[in-house]
């Protein structure tokens, strides 16, 4: 079934003076409508299985980088700066462990990464053999 929109036909633009607009035409079936229905519901499916990670990936983020922010901010109030080694050390491997720790969070929230890495590690393996064979020179 095809429907033609009236309103679009080859008729002067009324926001730019000398142009034309195309017409459009719009194909309704129920097949079409039944995969934009299925194509929408993976999108928000998609969108609340990321929602959490997200959600988990920034508090993360915020602890593991408050207690060196925080320092920087306590150090530019004071007059005599505050520098324990010790506390620099911890807040410095907290960030470390930020960048670290970020691949293992993705692994444990999200089956489509644990399935591209998986994806990948496969085609390494294929391309770049484990054996390796020498020769006598």
């Amino acid at each position: 079934m095809v429907h033609r929109d009236a309103a679009s036909r080859n008729t002067p633009s009324k926001g730019v003076p000398g142009h034309l607009q195309r017409e459009s035409i719009v194909v309704a079936s129920e097949n079409n409508l039944t995969l934009n229905y299925s194509s929408t519901l993976k999108r928000r499916s998609s969108a609340m299985q990321v929602l959490p990670m997200l959600v988990v990936v920034v508090i993360l983020f915020a602890v593991c980088w408050l207690p060196f922010r925080g320092l920087l901010v306590y150090n530019s109030f004071v007059e005599i700066p505050w520098l324990d080694l010790w506390y620099l050390l911890f807040a410095k491997t907290l960030i470390y462990v930020n960048s670290a720790i970020n691949p293992f969070l993705y692994n444990a929230m999200s089956r489509r990464f644990r399935d591209a890495v998986y994806r990948f590690l496969r085609s390494k393996q294929r391309s770049n053999p484990t054996t390796i064979h020498f020769t006598d020179s």
